[in-house]
């Protein structure tokens, strides 16, 4: 019996393999966003419009087992929110780019009372290619939606320096935390392992 054919079939098969589309958060700030601002999410390929659904799940440890698992009675914040659906939790809206390759969601966070709340955005299994193509499988995001990013370089004092002009000086030109000003501070600390033993740090 010939093992030919049947190493063509498999090979056939292995050429003409059409994935499911793969997604991406867009998260250039880490996992923050800040409320207000859109959340983009980047398909590998042209997505279906109609397969393309989302929930938001509260993130907070509690509603978790030990093994990550979610607790049976914990509700979505946002459950089944699909393209162009207006009546989705809070004004939440979902809109696909003219290639359908790109999708973006915005999130009232404060009127649905997640703010400054660890979330998980779940893009629902049902997305699909146009060849019907579907990863059967949710994509689960850790996010959180922010009053608020802070950047610690948008506060820095420049000074020039006296030995060369326009030279900054190393010393002040640095980012200081918005409030906190150059001078003498002292520190308290307590520490309470191995022994209980105070501390207090002098910075002139």
């Amino acid at each position: 019996m010939s093992r030919a054919p049947i190493a063509l079939v498999l090979l056939l098969a292995a050429c003409t393999y059409n994935p499911p589309p793969d997604v991406t958060l867009v998260a250039a700030k880490g996992k923050y966003f800040e409320v207000g601002d859109p959340i983009y999410l980047i398909f590998s390929e042209a997505v279906a419009e109609d397969s393309l659904s989302i929930r938001i799940w509260p993130g907070e440890e509690k509603y978790y087992t030990l093994e990550g698992e979610r607790l049976p009675e914990v509700k979505p914040v946002v459950d089944s929110c699909s393209v162009g659906q207006s009546s989705c939790a809070g004004g939440t809206q979902v809109s696909l780019d003219a290639e359908r390759t790109e999708a973006t969601l915005v999130i009232p966070a404060d009127k649905l009372g997640i703010l400054d709340r660890p979330l998980v955005l779940e893009v629902e299994g049902r997305l699909a290619d146009d060849s019907g193509h579907s990863r059967k499988v949710s994509v689960f995001f850790d996010f959180q939606i922010v009053a608020e990013i802070w950047d610690p370089y948008a506060d820095v004092v420049e000074t020039a320096s006296q030995d060369v002009p326009g030279e900054l000086d190393a010393d002040v030109a640095r980012p200081e935390p918005m409030g906190i000003h150059v001078g003498p501070y002292l520190f308290f600390a307590e520490f309470t392992s191995p022994i209980k033993l105070p501390q207090q740090f002098w910075s002139g």
